[in-house]
This record gives structure tokens, sequence and C-alpha cells, in this order.
């Protein structure tokens, strides 16, 4: 194969198979997975030929339109094309007018053109940054997360660092709204759950999975459902203690009337809250309309 077609094969590879998440972000349950999408089977002709690399810059061809990492095996040489994907820290400096330095430390995922010593780059990321997507396994779903989170996410900020903050173990506190980040999409809540699964639950990660596996699910109350579980914090600061002035002022904003309801409600917590429970559930029974799915 000559080198020019070796090379274009390889970037359609790049510009037609790296999906994952974007065409088809849930998996059936007949497909033998656990649901996270982005740790499902690379097709063949990806697989013989993904590679992921780490190295040091070196210098770039302008001419060839590659650069060279020295890599523990020797140099290689990697050529950026018009879908890869990089790194804010690398792609934010560049539109600055910076540019990568000799020695900075970079790994690539990419193809590995048939016949001609050149990878053609999916991603380009820092390797200080790697850690980010470690909790996915395989490499074509960790180039596929790598894409995603920098491309749903770009003009989002914050929902790139609530994921960072959930990887380093912050602790989080008691709900505030003024700090709600929502993960609204069936392909935000898959990336987040994929780049994040280990630092939920098995209960959660089951949770999440079932519906994931889900083949008839009810559109709105799966997405609904989704969309609660990507705001649960899997870790939390010390309790404080709540008053129950504090609940009622709370309830009486949010509730017009429901006096019972929101009395009970306060009670539970309470009562719960002295005891020094964790992790208890409260069963709301009524008609339709009168509330339950609002509190």
């Amino acid at each position: 194969m000559s080198k020019s077609i070796s090379v274009e094969v390889a970037k359609e590879m790049i510009d037609t198979r790296f999906d994952i998440g974007v065409k088809k972000p849930f998996l059936s349950s007949h497909s033998g997975e656990t649901g996270d999408g982005y740790e499902a089977p690379a097709p063949k002709e990806i697989r013989d030929n993904i590679v992921e690399i780490d190295g040091t810059y070196m210098d770039c061809n302008e001419d060839e339109g590659t650069i060279a990492l020295r890599t523990h095996n020797g140099i290689e040489s990697v050529m950026p094309v018009g879908n890869t994907v990089y790194s804010t820290s690398i792609s934010e400096l560049t539109e600055e007018g910076s540019v990568i330095q000799t020695g900075d430390q970079l790994s690539v995922i990419g193809i590995k053109a048939d016949d001609y010593p050149v990878i053609i780059a999916a991603t380009i990321i820092r390797c200080e940054e790697k850690w980010v997507f470690e909790q996915v396994k395989s490499i074509y779903g960790r180039a596929n997360a790598i894409k995603n989170y920098f491309r749903l996410f770009k003009d989002t900020p914050g929902k790139r660092e609530y994921i960072l903050n959930q990887l380093r173990g912050r602790k989080y506190g008691r709900y505030d709204s003024s700090e709600d980040i929502l993960f609204d999409s069936k392909q935000e809540q898959m990336l987040k759950y994929a780049m994040s699964k280990e630092t939920y639950p098995r209960e959660t990660q089951r949770a999440y999975e079932s519906m994931f596996r889900d083949p008839n699910p009810s559109k709105h109350k799966t997405e609904q459902k989704l969309s609660y579980l990507s705001r649960i914090a899997p870790t939390y600061k010390d309790r404080k203690p709540v008053s129950k002035k504090e609940l009622q002022k709370i309830l009486d904003e949010r509730f017009y009337k429901m006096d019972l309801p929101k009395q009970q409600l306060i009670d539970v917590l309470v009562s719960n809250e002295r005891a020094d429970k964790r992790g208890f559930n409260i069963l709301l029974v009524g008609g339709p309309g009168v509330g339950k799915t609002s509190i």
C-alpha cells in the first residue's frame, strides 16, 4: 500500500469510526456488555491498528505535517489531522499563539498507518492529564472519552470541573441550587458515568447500568432518572445538624400549602438526623396530582 493511501485509510478511521457516546450512547440489553458503551469492543479494523503512546515532544516537520515524539521505543512520527482533538490545555494555548514546547510530555491515541511509520492522531493530551480518563479501560473507549469530554463540554467548563472534582474526591456539601450542574443529555450522562464510575457505590453503578441496558425505556422517565443520578455526589462533608426551623423555611419557600406532608417530612428528617442514621428511604403515597413528584 502506498504512503498516501495508507495515511488516507487511517484518516478515514479517525473521521468515521470514533463515535461512541454520540451516535449510539446506550447499548441494548442483548449486547452482553455492562451498559457502559465506552467499554464496548472496538471495530476490528480499529482494534488491529489503534495505539497509545506517551513521549517527549522533540520537533515538528511542517512539510510532512508531523511531529516527533521520543518514546521508550525510539522516535515516533505523529500526524495531527482535522479531526484530532486536543486537550483544552493545548488548544487554548494554541489559539493564543503559544505552541507546544520542546520537552513537553504528550500522550497520543491514534491509528498506525499500514506499511508506513506514522500514527494518525485521534487525540493529543498532556501526560499529566491522563489520570482524568483512567477509569475508561479500553484504548478505543478512552480515545472517545477524551474526544467527547473536550467537545461536549467545550463551552461549559463548569461540567469539566465538576467531573474533575468528583475524581479528586472532593467532599460535597448539602444541595445548593446555586452550584447545581446539570448533565442533561444522554451523551453527557454516559460520559460522566464512564469517567467517574469507580467513585460510585455498586448500587449506584447498577442503577445507572440497568437504565443503559433497558431496550424499551420510557424516554422521559429514563432521562429524568439519569439526570437525578448524575447529580448525586459520591462523597459528602461531615454532616451539620439540620434544624426544624431551617427545614420549615426551605419547604415553605418551595411548596404552597401542603402543610401535612411538609410537617411529616420534617418530622422524619429531623428524627433520623438526631438518630444519626445514614441512607434511609421515604415512601410518598397519594393519588395523581397531589404533589409527590414535586416533593
